[in-house]
Parts: C-alpha cells; structure tokens; sequence
C-alpha cells in the first residue's frame, strides 16, 4: 500500500515556476481577472494572450506566502484571501496548460487517468515553496484550516456548478463572502413538481456544513439565505427537511 502510494505521487505532474515575478505580480493578476471574467464565465482566450500574467502571479505564490513571509496568528483574512487566489489561480493555470477542453474532469494527469480526478490530484502546483495538489489546498489549507462553509464561495474549479471567480482581498471580507456565498446558494437552488432541489455539492460538504454552522440539516442551513416559496419551503420543512440534489454541471465556464 505504501508503495502505491509513493507511485501515486510520483507520478503526478508538477508545475514548476517558469517565469521570474515582479512585486506587482499580484495587482496584475487582479487586473486581468476583472477584464477576463464576466458574470459567472471566463474569457480563456483573453487569459492566454495574456498568459504571461499567469506566469508571473504563479511565480510569486511559489515563493511567498504564509510560510514564506511568515504572517503572524492574527492575519486570518490576509491567509484566507492568499490561499483562495492561490488556488483559483492553479485552477486556470491547470486549464490552459491542457487546453482546450470542456471540463476538467478531462484531465487525466499521472497516476489518475480514468479516474476523473486527474485535474485536482494529478497535478501539483508549488504554493508558499511547497508543492501542493488542488485537493490538498482546498481540504487541509483553506477548508480544513479556517473552517467556515462559505469559504466555498471563494473557490472557482473552472466549471459553471462552482461560484463566479475573483480576486479576493482583506477589505470587507466577510460581507464580500456572505454575499457571494448567499448568491452562489440562491443560484444553487431549484424548484421541483414536489419541493426544492439543491445543488449536490452541498451534499458533498454536508458533515462540514453542519459541523461548522448552528444547523442540524441543511434547510435550516440555506433558508436565511433563500426569498419567498423556497424560503418559506425551507423553513415548513425545518424538521424533516425532504429535499434533493441534482447533478453538478461540470462543464468549463468558457
């Protein structure tokens, strides 16, 4: 089993840093995300003319970083922000590097082909001077650290089930994330002939959501975020909570 293991991580595809960085590699970023996104989409073409930009941000989360510029206890929302724009930017750098595609659930990287996990654990992106898989920076870095269910908002996995992406800074946090999460929620919602659905990533996380809030199922989780009929749903079936999941869209937010 250990040998498996060991074969498992050798495998995976690293990406290295390939271009030196500048102080203001992150503002350049940020600035070609407010040009590149629109809504929920992505212009991925805009961001491979501008690739460079990618190069250099990627260079500079490689080599600073909690760790690296030893951030004290107290700098919470500054870690937060650092770890989501980290993560959303390997995501994008993840999906050009195996461009085109139409989802990321095409990537088969190392060991994990035919698996559908290829993206987010067969590759692997230095962060903070560690290399790092998606997966472990989503779970043990920013979820498994903060613990808090709206960070979810923050995270962009290139599909158009997850919340719109962005550039996350320190400035108002809190109500930027409780907005997000609460429209990411609302859009994640759906009526049915006999109640309301939700998106099935809310059942993924569900232990999470529910350790780490004050409810004890997942209506009473979502209703304050919710207006009319499925509110009012929500809040009838406070005790039994019925309701159901569809499947997450795991199509490319081109």
């Amino acid at each position: 089993m250990i040998f498996l293991l060991f074969f498992a991580l050798a495998c995976q595809q690293t990406h290295y840093p390939k271009s030196p960085t500048t102080s203001k590699a992150p503002e350049n970023w940020k600035k070609l995300l407010l040009k590149a996104v629109q809504g929920d989409k992505v212009d991925y073409d805009l961001l491979i003319k501008n690739q460079d930009v990618l190069e250099q941000y990627m260079t500079w989360i490689a080599t600073h970083g909690p760790l690296s510029n030893r951030y004290s206890i107290r700098e919470e929302k500054r870690k937060i922000c650092y770890y989501a724009n980290a993560y959303n930017a390997a995501v994008v750098y993840g999906v050009l590097q195996h461009w085109p595609i139409t989802s990321v659930k095409e990537v088969e990287s190392g060991w994990f082909t035919g698996q559908n996990v290829g993206f987010f654990l067969g590759q692997q992106f230095v962060v903070d001077g560690d290399a790092t898989t998606l997966f472990h920076l989503e779970h043990d870095l920013i979820l498994g650290q903060f613990q808090d269910p709206r960070l979810h908002a923050m995270l962009n996995c290139a599909s158009k089930g997850c919340p719109p992406l962005r550039y996350w800074e320190t400035t108002d946090l809190d109500q930027k994330l409780e907005k997000q999460w609460g429209d990411f929620i609302q859009k994640s919602t759906k009526k049915h002939k006999t109640g309301w659905s939700i998106s099935e990533m809310f059942f993924w996380y569900q232990n999470d959501i529910l350790d780490w809030s004050h409810a004890s199922n997942l209506c009473i989780y979502v209703s304050p975020y919710l207006k009319g009929d499925a509110q009012k749903w929500m809040r009838k079936h406070s005790q039994d909570c019925p309701i159901s999941s569809f499947p997450y869209d795991w199509s490319l937010n081109d």
